[in-house]
């Protein structure tokens, strides 16, 4: 983490809760999609959550990371887009993703408001 904010490709572990409907719930790993300049001009940090389970959902990214001892393999979900005060929410940075692979979910997230 930066001193103002998370960098993109950053795997945090946050709590989600309070959440609604479809949304993610509880403590999560979280992939920072955000660039730095938005997170620190806007307090917020863009993350996608991070699900183990594989459904063959389209928007479901596989993903692996690296991590700072934590087994965090899985699926990012591109729905799950949020703008987070993750500070507020306890994060961590528990890990990173490569670039190539963040390129990868970039270009899934942008296809989704194309």
């Amino acid at each position: 983490m930066t001193g103002n904010g998370y960098r993109r490709g950053d795997i945090v572990v946050a709590d989600l809760d309070p959440s609604a409907g479809h949304e993610q719930r509880k403590r999560r790993y979280l992939l920072v999609v955000g660039n730095e300049q938005f997170n620190r001009t806007c307090n917020l940090t863009l993350a996608c959550a991070i699900t183990s389970a594989d459904n063959g959902y389209p928007l479901h990214v596989p993903v692996h990371p690296i991590s700072m001892g934590e087994s965090i393999e899985g699926f990012v979900e591109v729905e799950q887009l949020k703008a987070l005060d993750l500070a507020a929410r306890g994060a961590e940075v528990v890990g990173w993703v490569p670039s190539d692979e963040m390129d990868r979910i970039t270009g899934m997230i942008l296809a989704c408001f194309a």
